[in-house]
C-alpha cells in the first residue's frame, strides 16, 4: 500500500514538474516575443522612445464589424456634403455638413437629435463650415471659411463667437488658444514654409508657440513663356498634427519617423521614434505620378525633367490619429494605388510600438474601439462606424 501511495505521489510530482517546465517554456516564448521593447532615455525632461522595426505583439489582422451606418436618403441626414465627424463622452455623434452650412447631432444608435446652423453671416449662422471639434466638457467648436469660430452647447445654443487668424487645419487647445498650420510661399509658390503654431483666438492671431517648422520645395521646371510649372506629388513630404481628446498635441514631419508629443501646458513630454528604413519611390511609381496625374498636353521633356526632381523615398507616414486611451495610430500608404488598404503602426500610451496592421481607409476619428469615416454610397453620403473587435 505504501509503495502504491509512493508511486502515485511520484506520478503527481512528474505531472507537476511537466506543467512547471511547460509554463516556463511558454513564459520564455512570450518574453522572447516581447523582448523587442523600446529603448527609453530622458533628455531635458523629455522621454525619447526609440522603437525597433518590429512591433512588440507582431502583425495584427483586424476583425472588423460595421455597427452603424447613418445615411442612405434618411430624412434628417445629408443631401449634400458631410465633412467631418466627432463624438462626445456619451458617444453622441456630430457631423459637419459643408454645403448645408450646419452640423447635425445623432445619438449613439444613429437617431437624429437636432440640426444646428444655416447659411448666413449672422451670429448663429454658418458660412461654409470646415472644422468641427467636440471637447471633453461638451463644448462644440465650429470654424467656417470666414474665419469665424463659434462655440455651441449640446442643445445647439451659441455661447461664444470669435474671429480667428485661420480656420484651415485648425483646432482649439484646452487653454482656448488656436492650433493651426501656418503656410507661406514665395513669389512663384516654389518654396513653402510650413509650421504648426499656437495663437490667441483673435483676428490678429497673437503668437504663442511654434511646435514644428519645415521648408518645403515643390519640384518645378521653367516653361517657354517664362513662367514656372509646379508639380504636386502623391508622395510629398509634409508636416501634420493631431490634437487628442485629452489635449495632448502630436506633431510630426513625415520625412523622418519621429513624432513629438506636447501636453496641455506645451511641455514636450515624449518623442516617439521607430527604426524604419526609407522606402524608395520606384521608377514605375514616378511614371504613374507624372503620366497619369497631370494633363497630357504638358510637354514630355518637362515631365521627364520633373521625374528627376521627385524625392528618392516616400514619406514615413501620411496621417496621425489618437484615441481616448492616448493610443497613437500612424497611417502609411506606400503603394501608388489609392485603393490599397493603408498600413497602420499602433503605439500605446507610453509610446511603445505594439502592433502593425491595415485598415480599409484612413478614418476621420478613432474612438471607443471604433473608427468613423464618411463615404459615398449609391449617390448618398453616409457615416460609418466600424468596431475593431480584437483590439
Amino acid at each position: 500500500m505504501n509503495r502504491h501511495i509512493v508511486s502515485i505521489l511520484a506520478l503527481l510530482l512528474s505531472v507537476l514538474l511537466l506543467f512547471w517546465f511547460t509554463g516556463c517554456s511558454s513564459k520564455d516564448d512570450r518574453k522572447g516575443k516581447g523582448s523587442l521593447k523600446a529603448e527609453v532615455t530622458i533628455s531635458n525632461g523629455t522621454k525619447i522612445i526609440k522603437n525597433p522595426s518590429a512591433p512588440l505583439h507582431g502583425e495584427l489582422k483586424l476583425e472588423l464589424e460595421e455597427t452603424l451606418t447613418i445615411g442612405h436618403g434618411e430624412k434628417d441626414f445629408f443631401s449634400s456634403w458631410p465633412f467631418q465627424v466627432d463624438v462626445d463622452k456619451n458617444d453622441n455623434i456630430y457631423v459637419l455638413d459643408y454645403k448645408e452650412n450646419c452640423f447635425k447631432i445623432f445619438n449613439s444608435n444613429g437617431k437624429f437629435l437636432r440640426k444646428v446652423g444655416q447659411f448666413g453671416e449672422g451670429p448663429q449662422d454658418l458660412y461654409e463650415p470646415i472644422r468641427l471639434q467636440v471637447d471633453l466638457t461638451g463644448k462644440i467648436y465650429v470654424m467656417d471659411n470666414l474665419k469665424n469660430l463659434r462655440v455651441f452647447n449640446f442643445n445647439g445654443e451659441l455661447s461664444q463667437m470669435f474671429q480667428i487668424i485661420s480656420s484651415f487645419e485648425s483646432s482649439v487647445a484646452p487653454d482656448g488658444n488656436i492650433i493651426y498650420m501656418k503656410s507661406g510661399r514665395d513669389k512663384y509658390r516654389v518654396n513653402q514654409k510650413l509650421s504648426i503654431v499656437k495663437a490667441k483666438p483673435d483676428v490678429g492671431g497673437s503668437f504663442v508657440k511654434s511646435y514644428i517648422e519645415k521648408t518645403k520645395k515643390y519640384p518645378s521646371v521653367p516653361i517657354p513663356d517664362g513662367g514656372i510649372l509646379l508639380f504636386f506629388c502623391h508622395f510629398d513630404h509634409n508636416i501634420c498634427y493631431y490634437l487628442s481628446k485629452s489635449g495632448n498635441l502630436y506633431v510630426g514631419d513625415n520625412s523622418e519617423y519621429r513624432i513629438l508629443v506636447y501636453d496641455q501646458n506645451d511641455h514636450l513630454i515624449r518623442e516617439i521614434r521607430r527604426d524604419e528604413k526609407p522606402v524608395p519611390i520606384t521608377n514605375e511609381e514616378k511614371d504613374f505620378v507624372i503620366w497619369e496625374s497631370y494633363p497630357s498636353d504638358i510637354p514630355g521633356n518637362i515631365k521627364s525633367k520633373y521625374k528627376e526632381l521627385i524625392a528618392d523615398y516616400k514619406p514615413f507616414f501620411t496621417a496621425l490619429r489618437v484615441d481616448e486611451k492616448e493610443w497613437l495610430y500612424v497611417f502609411k500608404r506606400y503603394s501608388k494605388k489609392l485603393d490599397d488598404m493603408p498600413e497602420v503602426d499602433i503605439f500605446d500610451a507610453t509610446g511603445q510600438y505594439i502592433y502593425h496592421t491595415r485598415m480599409p481607409r484612413v478614418p476621420l476619428l478613432v474612438y471607443g474601439g471604433c473608427f468613423y469615416y464618411i463615404i459615398e454610397e449609391t449617390e448618398d453620403y453616409v457615416v460609418k462606424k466600424v468596431k475593431m473587435k480584437n483590439l
